[in-house]
Order: C-alpha cells, then structure tokens, then sequence
C-alpha cells in the first residue's frame, strides 16, 4: 500500500463518491458523500479511502474499492465498507 498523495484530485473523490453509492444501493443506507480525506493505493486498482459521509451529521468511513479506470471512477466495484 501507497499513500494517496493528491487526494484532493477530482478522481480520487469520485471513487469515494462510487463507494457511498455503492454502499447505499447495496446496504440500504441513505448516506450523503461529503469528501475523501485520506487514502491509500495498491497498485493501479485497488483504493482504501477514508470518507466523509452523512445521514445528519458526518461520519467516518473506511471503504476499499476497485477500479478499473481511474479516469471513470464512477465504474468502481466496493469490495468493503466499514465505520473508521
């Protein structure tokens, strides 16, 4: 694993906001994405991100996320998603 260097990068924070979708359609959770605040990277694909998300108030979340593409980070597959 790899820090995430630049994770204000508009790709990054897509795949986070893959990853709440995903959580909310797979979960049955009503999440709202704020933002990516820290992550890391194995190789090319996979992503583990820290995430900003709310129903109310924010919470924390971890997410690790697969992505073929960075350059549609909306294509992502959640492999987990779980409280900080």
């Amino acid at each position: 694993w790899k820090p995430i260097t630049n994770i204000n990068d508009p790709k990054i924070q897509g795949l986070g906001q893959c990853a709440v979708h995903e959580q909310d359609r797979l979960g049955g959770d009503h999440l709202i994405f704020i933002n990516v605040v820290r992550g890391r990277q194995r190789g090319e694909m996979t992503y583990e991100l820290v995430i900003n998300a709310s129903e109310r108030e924010s919470d924390c979340y971890k997410a690790v996320v697969f992505n073929f593409d960075l350059n549609k980070p909306e294509y992502c597959r959640l492999l987990s998603f779980d409280d900080c």
